[in-house]
């Protein structure tokens, strides 16, 4: 008897630690970013209808519901969850969440401490009625200095509008609200303990610098992780430098010895883990990186592609793929002879990757197909040297190009 009420206290205390770090944002952060419902039951028609065409639109973002009565679970699609604790950690929910949009059902009425922390951080919020559903709340949502981002009378006004603001946001890179101890921080080790580690550290501010640092390849192997980052014909190819985007090709055990990792995330660099080059979209993206796996990576170089030229504000709101900064800075490293492969432009019939049929076959909302498309080929229109170009679509939009273009 004791050792059941003690191995049932035991489960108790497991279950509601694990609600409390659930609640304060201590959770894997999933791919994409995240619409979150707050509805009780059964959704209305307008909520179902925006789920459905949301969903359409975007395959690669997330859609969790909230619920006070919610146990936390693993974040499956559509799974129900619970709201943030009021302190601490409602930031860190929103953050690791990379919320877009908190959308109320008709009469419900969430928290305030957590419409207050979403609006707050940039956060779009809409009601299916035409207000909030407590006077209380409406009262403190009607002196918000967040109007802008609030939208009332969905179930009247339709969803197309609610997806047209959604859109806007999803195409650009949300920013939390820093708090001033952590910007402090980070400025104090910008400026002091990275100049001191400079050695180890190393900015490299130019092609020439990076074209040294990879021992001056007169070939490059560009690998996006598409399908044809796998083709047999790629095992026979000779190249003196092997370029990469973040890691999950570390797993598949193929061209895991890259000289130049092109990555946004701090795991990837951990993962991959060792003295390379790491090409990030610009040294603001770059520096939290580079701070955050410093003890870990030990040694490293590193540059933003704008600080060299890429032509950031072609892409407006929009952001580029890693596989384009690939493509971007291999062109301008000017080699005698350039392999691309792996970049499938998500049209492969095989899948997003390869022997992985669970992503759907799409870009993310933070890039536009048009944009990619047209500056990777007029990067590779550019080259002079000798290209091959490994996957038929990138191939034949590439012959396609040439062609109009002669």
């Amino acid at each position: 008897m004791a050792v059941e009420l003690i191995s049932s206290i035991k489960n108790r205390y497991r279950e509601l630690l694990e609600a409390y770090r659930f609640r304060t944002g201590r959770f894997v952060t999933p791919g994409g970013k995240s619409v979150l419902i707050c509805a009780e039951g059964t959704p209305s028609a307008c909520i179902s209808e925006f789920i459905d065409r949301f969903q359409q639109d975007y395959p690669r973002e997330n859609i969790f519901s909230l619920s006070r009565a919610a146990v936390p679970g693993p974040l499956s699609e559509q799974a129900l969850i619970p709201y943030p604790l009021r302190f601490p950690g409602s930031n860190r929910y929103l953050r690791r969440l990379r919320t877009t949009l908190v959308l109320v059902d008709s009469g419900v009425t969430p928290p305030t401490h957590f419409l207050k922390r979403a609006l707050d951080n940039g956060v779009l919020v809409a009601f299916v009625d035409p207000a909030a559903a407590s006077r209380d709340q409406a009262t403190f949502l009607a002196k918000s200095d967040a109007a802008d981002n609030i939208v009332y009378d969905l179930g009247r006004q339709g969803v197309s509008v609610l997806l047209e603001l959604v859109h806007a946001k999803l195409s650009t890179e949300e920013e939390f609200r820093d708090k001033l101890k952590g910007r402090l921080k980070f400025w104090l080790w910008k400026y002091f303990v990275f100049a001191s580690r400079a050695k180890d550290l190393r900015k490299l501010g130019g092609f020439n610098e990076i074209r040294e640092a990879l021992g001056n390849p007169g070939s490059i192997l560009c690998l996006g992780n598409g399908p044809s980052s796998e083709d047999l014909h790629l095992s026979r190819k000779d190249y003196d430098s092997l370029f990469r985007v973040n890691h999950r090709w570390l797993e598949r055990g193929l061209f895991t010895d890259p000289d130049l990792v092109f990555t946004g995330a701090s795991e990837s660099v951990v993962k991959v883990g060792r003295d390379i080059v790491y090409g990030f979209l610009n040294e603001d993206k770059a520096f939290p990186i580079i701070r955050k796996v410093s003890k870990t990576v030990g040694k490293l170089g590193f540059f933003g592609a704008v600080e060299l030229g890429f032509p950031i504000d072609e892409f407006t709101p929009y952001k580029p793929t890693n596989g384009l900064l690939m493509v971007f800075a291999a062109v301008n490293l000017k080699p005698d002879r350039l392999i691309i492969a792996g970049i499938d432009l998500y049209q492969d019939p095989r899948g997003c990757y390869p022997d992985e049929s669970a992503t759907p076959n799409h870009y993310t909302s933070l890039h536009e197909a048009p944009r990619e498309l047209d500056l990777m080929l007029r990067l590779l229109a550019s080259y002079d040297g000798d290209l091959e170009i490994v996957g038929n679509k990138l191939a034949l939009e590439y012959e396609r190009y040439i062609t109009t273009k002669s």
